[in-house]
């Protein structure tokens, strides 16, 4: 935890003082050593990310605000919503033994839970589109119960927790909404087009799903890569962790299917 703090206060002090004072929370603040980050496993750990943002006047006297990133083209922009509609630790995982086979986007650090509006919506389809995918695309809200899926019917279910939670303790939390697409279509969608999927909920399909994705799904930021490989390395920690077991990455990687997919 102090190795964190010492990067946050670095990144902060950089940002506040060369970047216009910005700080956590606002669209031009540059979280360039998020890389370099240890990660957390509980929500208490998770909200210290904040950092110096927090003590800052700027982060004080209204409502904290959370980046959503909605890009056409490659290009990124932000829209800020209410930081209180977020819980960094809410679980919103994978439901066990579900009929049709969904792949779900497994948010064990808690992702986004405010409604989508109709352009964000639109936008996700587009860019499904822009990844191969043809089929159904329906949007769901959370609160019914339903989260961000695809099934091996060919079926795109886009609920809110497509978006961020920038103050999640898992890089699955953090992940883009582009990433989390990449997830579903790049890596559950061809792997299961190709005949290549293992079973769903399974610690291989998730990793695979992950690492996939970081390689082969088009527009996305390195630091977007980069969190899709962390959270396939978080996944098969918290295997280890439930399981008792000692799996690396090296025991999984000869068992994965990472080629591109062609038709």
């Amino acid at each position: 935890m102090p190795y964190n703090f010492a990067l946050n206060a670095v990144e902060g002090a950089v940002n506040f003082l060369f970047n216009g004072a910005s700080v956590p929370g606002l669209p031009d603040y540059m979280g360039f050593l998020e890389p370099l980050k240890a990660n957390y496993y509980n929500p208490t750990g998770g909200l210290l990310e904040v950092g110096m943002g927090v003590l800052s006047l700027r982060g004080v006297g209204g409502r904290s605000t959370a980046l959503l990133e909605t890009a056409e083209a490659g290009n990124a922009r932000y829209r800020v919503v209410d930081r209180s509609m977020l819980t960094p630790g809410q679980r919103l995982g994978r439901v066990n033994g579900v009929s049709n086979n969904a792949m779900r986007l497994s948010s064990t650090g808690g992702r986004n839970i405010t409604p989508l509006r109709e352009v964000q919506i639109d936008e996700a389809t587009t860019f499904a589109r822009k990844l191969g995918f043809d089929g159904p695309v329906d949007y769901r809200p959370l609160d019914r119960g339903y989260n961000t899926s695809y099934s091996n019917w060919d079926w795109l279910i886009i609920s809110d927790d497509l978006l961020p939670n920038t103050m999640g303790n898992m890089a699955n939390s953090r992940m883009s909404w582009k990433a989390a697409l990449g997830h579903e279509l790049v890596g559950h969608g061809q792997s299961n087009w190709a005949g290549r999927s293992f079973e769903a909920g399974s610690l291989l399909d998730e990793v695979q799903a992950s690492a996939r994705a970081s390689r082969h799904t088009p527009e996305l930021f390195s630091l977007e890569r980069y969190q899709l490989r962390r959270d396939a390395i978080e996944r098969i920690k918290m295997h280890n962790q439930q399981n008792g077991t000692n799996l690396g990455w090296r025991d999984l990687r000869d068992q994965l299917w990472l080629d591109p997919y062609s038709n």
